[in-house]
């Protein structure tokens, strides 16, 4: 894709003949000699970037009728199947003559580039004359093979696409051959040929991704992680040779199902193994970090975003949530209700996509998603403050955090590692924290004033719990709204008056085993 639209990339073959043996006509400025022509296709795309096909086999030609105003009339093959077009933009695909001094081994440019000879898709051949002589045709555009370039080819479809050492890398079909092209150059598209590739052998399944970290590039397989480093051969194919990827110690690679959930971030490269969510460190030592998240280690990753402004990365996942790992905090949070099927960072903004092809763009200014209130869920951890099954009594905790706009806050306490809540307290915080103040912040352009003494400004609540002695306490805390399109509030901490005691918690009779 180039802006205007979508075309095969490079030519998927060369001129197969420069059809008819040429004919020597007058009219034309080349003398007696032997001649040798080369037919490439060229074409610009709406980025500016000049494609070319490999070249045609050389066809020679002898010119003696005698004298210096001689031409060659040939017929030139056209190429017909391709989706190369003229348009705003691009051209037409060109049909570029090359062409030697007599009995010379360089070939330049003959045709015209101000009046090129254009494809024509309905027709299998062109004629063409050459008149140039060899004087005015030593000062022409050299053909691009020149001095052993290789030449280009069109490489077989990929589903793997990464850019490493100004190269554009390729997985082949057998998932188990790297395809990468030749250095990248300012107005030429990028360029392959079949002798740039590394073959691997099939330990660790195939190959699912490829990414560059830093100088590297990182061969990811299903159950093995590959690197692979160095600058790679001239467009000649000569000098350094990648080699052999090396294995990194590890026994994990990308689940094949998950290939997207690779993602680059500040701290190496996250990514989705059989076993979970794991992180290649920028010293390419693999450590598990999903433990908080394993629990949908059964969905497919469909998509990987680094959010910057938030220091989070972002999974989107097959079974609706999105998980988020803050890698500035090293904590995990999700997202419900997110059935989408892509996302990306677009314009700094985190953009994803339904099945129905609805955009969502996300607002940090809203708190809805569509016309449904955001809330806000926050579950701890197990509190033991007497250690493991140690007896522990919570006379009371204490919430701390910021009050944003009205809601219901929504506390539920679990007791003993159970997987139900035993208590459930409700409080309005809309009513708590009700503004008395009054007059408007336009006038002279100061501040709301007023208030009624004793408002409550800090968002804080105590609450006493109805079972106090326990060996594990959590809390669920989440916001209800009434209304929509209001944050309800931030949560900064939680603190306990506690008593601890000697001994283990008391399991009771049922649970209790005495020994005979």
């Amino acid at each position: 894709y180039d802006g205007d639209g979508v075309a095969e990339h490079g030519f998927h073959h060369y001129p197969e003949d420069i059809v008819n043996t040429a004919d020597v006509v007058s009219g034309g400025s080349m003398s007696d000699g032997t001649y040798s022509y080369i037919l490439v296709y060229e074409w610009t795309d709406a980025k500016g970037q000049i494609q070319r096909s490999s070249p045609s086999i050389p066809v020679s030609v002898v010119v003696n009728g005698g004298g210096s105003s001689q031409s060659v009339t040939m017929n030139l093959p056209t190429i017909k199947l391709t989706t190369k077009r003229e348009s705003d933009g691009r051209s037409e695909v060109s049909l570029v003559v090359y062409r030697n001094e007599a009995s010379g081994s360089i070939y330049y440019r003959t045709s015209s580039v101000t009046s090129p000879t254009l494809n024509d898709t309905t027709a299998d051949n062109i004629a063409f004359t050459d008149t140039t002589a060899d004087t005015a045709l030593i000062s022409n555009e050299i053909l691009y093979t020149t001095g052993g370039i290789l030449d280009n080819i069109t490489p077989g479809s990929s589903d793997l696409v990464a850019s490493y050492a100004n190269r554009l890398w390729l997985i082949g079909e057998d998932k188990n051959t790297i395809l990468y092209s030749k250095t990248f150059k300012d107005g030429v598209g990028v360029e392959f040929s079949d002798t740039l590739n590394i073959r691997l052998d099939s330990l660790g399944e195939n190959i699912v991704a490829l990414i560059s970290l830093d100088d590297k590039l990182i061969i990811f397989k299903e159950t093995a992680i590959f690197v692979l480093r160095g600058d790679g051969p001239t467009d000649a194919g000569l000098g350094e040779d990648y080699g052999q990827p090396v294995q990194i110690a590890s026994d994990v690679g990308c689940a094949e199902d998950s290939k997207n959930s690779i993602v680059l971030t500040p701290n190496g490269i996250m990514f989705k193994s059989n076993k979970g969510i794991y992180i290649l460190n920028r010293s390419l030592v693999p450590a598990y970090i999903g433990a908080a998240v394993e629990r949908f280690n059964d969905d497919t990753v469909l998509s990987a975003t680094l959010v910057p402004d938030f220091n989070e990365t972002r999974f989107l996942t097959s079974g609706g949530k999105l998980l988020v790992y803050n890698y500035h905090f090293g904590q995990w949070s999700t997202f419900t209700n997110f059935a989408h099927k892509d996302t990306i960072l677009w314009n700094n903004k985190f953009t994803s996509v339904d099945s129905a092809g609805q955009v969502y763009r996300e607002d940090q200014t809203s708190y809805l998603d569509g016309a449904t209130n955001i809330k806000h869920k926050i579950g701890t951890a197990w509190y033991q403050f007497a250690k493991t099954q140690g007896l522990q009594r919570i006379y009371q905790f204490q919430l701390l955090g910021a009050f944003k706009g009205d809601h219901t806050l929504k506390v539920q306490v679990f007791y003993n590692f159970e997987t139900f809540a035993r208590e459930t307290f409700l409080v309005n915080a809309g009513t708590v924290f009700a503004s008395t103040e009054f007059g408007t912040d336009d006038y002279g352009e100061e501040d709301l004033y007023g208030g009624a003494e004793g408002t409550e400004t800090v968002y804080q609540f105590s609450y006493k719990p109805q079972i106090q002695k326990c060996e594990a306490i959590r809390f669920v805390v989440e916001d209800v709204f009434s209304s929509s399109g209001t944050e309800g509030f931030t949560l900064t901490s939680i603190a306990f008056e506690i008593g601890m005691k000697k001994g283990l918690y008391n399991l009771g009779s049922t649970k209790s085993i005495q020994g005979s």
